[in-house]
């Protein structure tokens, strides 16, 4: 990674409704990504164990991209928008987890359907469930972390869907998605890269640094640091899809903005 920005939507900005109405439709081979070559989950058995690296290598495969859109499970479709038209415009690949990978729920379910059932088979073992889950989230959060490690650009999307505001527990920026707080928290504390190219005009100063809540859960609320983010507004979004430049150097006009 190298750098990451903090994009808020304005309240009184049709933005966000504008990308979805204009790119809806183009985002919609975004799903038509996702890798399909998962096995049942008996085929990662071997010798009474689960194969984690084959699992997790089909499960949340690494993919190539410049754009790493973190957001809410709500956003998906304006995440996608703004996808699409970050490649329509720039030939930027940009990665949306959800367009890509398999669900870590349907995972899970696979999982503990197989191995954590109770032998009444109507209930699951507390204690199973809690190791499966763990297993499977840390995958998913490693692999989530390599992505942002690998991609050049981050872009958070922060919306009233991401980020909690009037709960009385702190003036801090909160989240209830622990996803959204690791992937915020990755981007703070992994290892910035500089771009092999030359980025004219670079100041050194550019180096600067969704689980569903169930009602019977209570929320969590995570402090959100965006500090490090660099504050991207809508406005600037826009100007920049008009800038006419293609491919990273796309990605340079923003840097310098």
């Amino acid at each position: 990674m190298f750098k990451g920005f903090n994009l808020k939507f304005d309240d009184a900005s049709d933005f966000s409704t504008r990308l979805i109405t204009q790119y809806g439709a183009l985002s919609e081979r975004f799903r038509t990504r996702k890798l399909d070559a998962r096995s049942h989950i008996s085929s990662y058995l071997k010798n009474g164990a689960v194969d984690a690296r084959k699992l997790q290598s089909d499960w949340f495969a690494a993919v190539k991209a410049d754009v790493f859109i973190s957001h809410s499970h709500a956003d998906e479709a304006l995440a996608m928008a703004l996808g699409a038209a970050l490649e329509y415009k720039f030939d930027l690949r940009c990665f949306i987890d959800s367009c890509v990978w398999g669900n870590s729920d349907e995972l899970l379910k696979e999982i503990d359907n197989e191995f954590c059932l109770r032998p009444s088979k109507e209930t699951y073992d507390y204690d199973k469930r809690n190791r499966s889950t763990s297993h499977v989230h840390m995958m998913l959060q490693g692999a989530l972390t390599k992505m942002i490690d690998h991609t050049e650009c981050v872009i958070f999307l922060n919306t009233p869907q991401s980020m909690v505001t009037g709960t009385g527990l702190t003036q801090e920026s909160q989240t209830a998605s622990p996803w959204i707080y690791a992937e915020v928290l990755a981007t703070k504390v992994i290892r910035k890269q500089q771009p092999k190219r030359e980025i004219e005009g670079h100041r050194k100063s550019a180096m600067e640094s969704e689980a569903a809540v169930y009602d019977s859960v209570p929320a969590f609320y995570h402090d959100l640091d965006l500090q490090h983010l660099t504050l991207l507004r809508s406005h600037e979004v826009e100007r920049w899809l008009r800038s006419g430049e293609r491919g990273l150097k796309a990605l340079d006009y923003l840097y310098l903005m």
